[in-house]
């Protein structure tokens, strides 16, 4: 029988001192992506509006994090 293993303590190295700094740096990161991922989001929305299809599913690929080389246009099973 396998014996579980504790989970260890996990150490940082940061100091206390200046973790709310750390914190307050992935912060503004997060809500950059936020900003990014909004202004795409409205690039889509124009883009449909429009009639614009190759640019509203170039922005969808964005959203989703692929690039326009990854997609295959005649293979459109989900894997």
């Amino acid at each position: 029988m396998r014996q579980k293993m504790k989970p260890k303590k996990r150490q940082t190295a940061i100091p206390e001192s200046q973790i709310g700094l750390v914190l307050s740096g992935v912060v503004e990161a997060v809500l950059e992506v936020g900003r990014h991922r909004k202004a795409i989001l409205q690039r889509l929305r124009a883009a449909l509006e429009c009639g614009d299809t190759k640019n509203a599913l170039n922005f969808a690929r964005q959203l989703c994090g692929l690039s326009n080389e990854e997609s295959n246009p005649t293979d459109t099973r989900i894997n």
